[in-house]
């Protein structure tokens, strides 16, 4: 099941059973026919979470629908990634202040 932190995972998955039943062309190239597209689109879907699958399957096609879900969680992932880089970045250059006490200094961090 799609989480909000286990994307590559997922996605690694995905493409192993989609490759297994012959559905990741619907996924990867998105031009096969309408009967492989619902087949990729429904594996897909039961993977997800059930409050975003009404969205996603308002996309259309399983090609469509894989690429808003890589578009939302990489975005995501490199958001917080660069998030905890600049958080680890401020952590390191912490030190106490001229004249700050240790309860200051505690409460800053």
């Amino acid at each position: 099941m799609l989480t909000r932190t286990n994307y590559v995972e997922w996605a690694v998955l995905m493409e192993v059973m989609l490759e297994a039943r012959e559905l990741w062309t619907a996924v990867s190239v998105g031009t096969v026919d309408w009967h492989d597209d619902r087949m990729a689109m429904e594996a897909i879907l039961r993977a997800t979470l059930p409050e975003i699958r009404v969205s996603l399957a308002g996309k259309g096609t399983a090609k469509r629908v894989w690429d808003a879900i890589k578009t939302e969680r990489v975005g995501i992932e490199r958001i917080w990634k660069a998030k905890a880089t600049d958080l680890t970045w401020e952590f390191d250059a912490l030190t106490f202040r001229d004249g700050e006490s240790v309860d200051d200094f505690t409460h800053r961090l």
